[in-house]
């Protein structure tokens, strides 16, 4: 999985992320969901937007013109089933997998990275209060406290680059410190992270009904609509 990167031009970065482990609303026609696929972590995705922003996001008086901006990269990922998975975890695996897209612009010499060193903000936003309240510190991580230190790890390791390269570099000196906001959003100010993780799951299902009609026509069983 990849994040796709498009035209950019901000005062300051703005990641966006979302998961989601249940069934779209609108299945693939033929496929009866299983009872069980809320509980056991079927069919879960995550995704993310890295949009930019202008620096009325930091002085807390945004719109939703402001924070959506001009869309830098988008991306999403199918997520393997795992017992016991929550609606938290694959919203903090949203958060990794945005976060790990800012780490590879940070480590390779590009344009893209010395925008980030030059503007030197970034708001981290997401639907899910869970995880948004963790990172502010509001409430503990308990059982989400394997995600949460992946996640503040690749935080820090964020925090480590911009410094190393602002450091190394004349062209950043008089640059300002490194600023991480995590900011809850509505979910309706969310719809484009949220239609990807869809769009994951909906291309899983299609793969998954695609097989069994396969399967069934090269067992020589007659494939009919009902399946």
């Amino acid at each position: 999985p990849t994040m796709m990167l498009l035209a950019f031009a901000f005062d300051a970065l703005i990641l966006q992320f979302d998961g989601s482990f249940r069934p779209p609303r609108e299945p693939v026609p033929g496929y009866i969901s299983p009872s069980d696929a809320k509980s056991d972590g079927m069919f879960s995705s995550c995704g993310a937007a890295i949009f930019s922003g202008s620096d009325s996001v930091c002085s807390g008086h945004s719109t939703p013109k402001d924070y959506w901006g001009n869309l830098i990269a988008l991306g999403g990922k199918y997520l393997p089933p795992v017992q016991g998975t929550t609606s938290a975890d694959v919203e903090y695996e949203g958060l990794l997998f945005g976060l790990d897209w800012v780490i590879r612009v940070l480590s390779h010499e590009n344009i893209m990275r010395d925008y980030i060193l030059l503007h030197a903000t970034m708001i981290v936003r997401g639907d899910c209060k869970t995880v948004i309240d963790q990172l502010n510190s509001r409430s503990s991580a308990r059982k989400m406290e394997s995600k949460y230190c992946m996640a503040v790890t690749k935080i820090k390791e964020i925090e480590r680059l911009f410094s190393l390269h602002r450091s190394h570099s004349a062209q950043f000196t008089n640059a300002r410190e490194m600023n991480i906001h995590f900011d809850h959003i509505p979910r309706e100010n969310n719809t484009l992270c949220d239609a990807v993780c869809r769009l994951v799951v909906y291309q899983k299902q299609r793969c998954i009904v695609g097989s069994v009609i396969d399967s069934v026509k090269t067992g020589g069983i007659e494939c009919v609509s009902s399946i």
